[in-house]
């Protein structure tokens, strides 16, 4: 499922973003973090195309159970 992707993509990147901070390698941080927001768009936007144009990924509580629809965050 596109979104535990996503997630997992996040996770091991912000995992290596601290890494690197640590190290004081804020520049390897800041590019680790922005190709992963990249990244993760793309899948969004893959989801997106294959599953309906402006279906939003499923919502789900510490269980795994879908609970709904995200909020919309869209700017304004």
């Amino acid at each position: 499922m596109a979104y535990q992707k996503m997630y997992y993509l996040l996770f091991n990147a912000i995992t290596d973003a601290l890494s690197e901070m640590e190290a004081m390698n804020f520049g390897a941080a800041s590019e680790t973090l922005k190709q992963a927001q990249i990244n993760a768009e793309a899948l969004y936007v893959e989801y997106d195309e294959k599953n309906g144009e402006g279906r939003p990924l499923p919502v789900n509580d510490a269980e795994g159970r879908i609970t709904g629809q995200p909020a919309d965050r869209s700017p304004r």
